[in-house]
């Protein structure tokens, strides 16, 4: 028994050119040419319903995407609460470390960090500013292209680092702890 093959859109292009180029009589090509362009509008018809099916199932994904996401946005922030309240409640019981069978949680110190206490205190000198402009666009003066600034907190602890004092306005944090779990 042959097996056949569904037609495609090229097979049918394909096809009409082939008949386009043969010869055959004006009167018997007509006929058949209507019947290839019946067939190609079924087709086209078809594959134009899988590319609607297909776009409608990528709104569906996009969708359940986005209510995944914001399902994990809450487990995030419901994790992050849970560690801070546990971390605050650890220190001030004064527990260090609670082993379980299934699990150890402990308190670690955090390596110093930069605190701002005061920006208006520190001096320009410590400060970062970003650029809005191409490099070569960069005029004499630069303030009205400043569109935000920081404190550069990396040359401020590396500073500290060498033993020289933070600047005014700053203060290193030492104290600060952060909960592992293993």
């Amino acid at each position: 028994m042959v097996e056949l093959k569904p037609l495609t859109l090229t097979d049918i292009t394909e096809a009409q050119a082939r008949l386009l180029d043969a010869d055959i009589p004006e009167e018997d090509l007509g006929p058949i040419l209507e019947g290839i362009k019946t067939t190609a509008e079924n087709k086209v018809s078809a594959i134009g319903a899988v590319i609607r099916e297909y776009k409608a199932q990528c709104a569906a994904i996009a969708a359940e995407m986005e209510r995944l996401k914001q399902r994990h946005d809450v487990r995030m922030r419901r994790a992050r609460w849970l560690q801070d309240y546990l971390r605050d409640n650890m220190e001030a019981l004064g527990l260090d470390k609670v082993e379980t069978p299934t699990s150890t949680i402990r308190l670690q110190r955090n390596p110093p960090s930069v605190e701002v206490v005061d920006e208006e205190a520190v001096d320009p000198a410590w400060w970062r500013v970003q650029l809005q402009t191409l490099l070569t666009e960069v005029p004499e003066e630069l303030l009205p292209a400043i569109t935000s600034k920081t404190i550069d907190a990396r040359a401020i602890m590396d500073r500290w680092r060498r033993g020289i004092d933070p600047p005014l306005g700053t203060r290193i944090v030492e104290d600060k702890k952060h909960l592992r779990m293993s």
